[in-house]
């Protein structure tokens, strides 16, 4: 059984991080960058969203999203894809 919306509020608080599961999980979501393509692998959420991005040649990267509003350091780097279109962070 996962976390409790209250037990991940108070992970959060203390500026931890826990794994997200569930519907809201990013999980499984593909990834471009350029002309690399990957897909998320882990998806830690907090103060701060990180997700890492696995991509088809072996590498590793970290995107970190503000959980409030833009984070303007990777909305034009990344897209993912939604559906059959791919959509800038």
């Amino acid at each position: 059984m996962g976390l409790t919306i209250k037990e991940k509020l108070r992970i959060a608080n203390m500026g931890g991080q826990f794994q997200e599961s569930g519907p809201g999980s990013w999980v499984g979501t593909k990834i471009r960058k350029e002309t690399k393509l990957g897909v998320v692998t882990a998806d830690m959420n907090g103060e701060y969203r990180t997700l890492t991005v696995t991509f088809e040649d072996g590498t590793e990267e970290k995107i970190e999203m503000n959980n409030i509003g833009p984070d303007p350091e990777y909305i034009h780097v990344f897209e993912w894809l939604s559906k059959d279109r791919w959509i800038k962070f």
